[in-house]
C-alpha cells in the first residue's frame, strides 16, 4: 500500500469510526503533493461533505500543543520554566524581541485534474 493510500485509509477509517465527522488531508514533502483528500461532513450531523479545501475553526486547539511541545523541551533539558521570557527572545528584532515568523500555507485547492495522488480532488 503506498503512503497516499495509507493516509487515506488512516483519515477514512477516523470518520467512519466516529472519531471525527470529517477531515481533509493534504500532505505535501518537499514542493512535491504527496497525498490529498477529504471525508465525511464538516458539520456534526450534518449534511455538508467535505472537500480538500474546506475551511476548519480551530479555536484554541494551539495551546495544549504548544504546552506539550514546552514540556518536551522541558524534559529535554532544553527549556527551564522558570527561564526569563525575555532570554529565549531575539535580539534581531528593533525592539529586542522577536516577531512571529509566518509562513505562507500551501494552497488549499487542488491540482489539475488528473493529478491527484489520491483521486479525490
Amino acid at each position: 500500500m503506498e503512503q497516499a493510500e495509507r493516509i487515506a485509509a488512516a483519515v477514512t477509517g477516523a470518520v467512519a469510526d466516529g472519531q471525527v465527522p470529517g477531515a481533509a488531508w493534504w500532505v505535501d514533502r518537499d514542493g512535491a503533493l504527496v497525498a490529498c483528500g477529504a471525508a465525511g461532513v464538516h458539520t456534526p450531523g450534518g449534511g455538508d461533505p467535505v472537500a480538500p479545501d474546506t475551511v476548519f475553526r480551530i479555536a484554541s486547539i494551539t495551546k495544549p500543543v504548544v504546552a506539550a511541545a514546552a514540556m518536551s523541551l522541558v524534559d529535554d533539558g532544553i527549556l527551564r520554566l522558570d527561564d526569563p521570557v525575555d532570554a529565549r527572545c531575539s535580539p534581531s528584532s528593533p525592539t529586542g524581541r522577536s516577531s512571529p515568523t509566518r509562513r505562507t500555507p500551501p494552497p488549499a485547492r487542488c491540482p489539475p485534474p488528473g493529478r491527484s495522488p489520491c483521486g479525490t480532488c
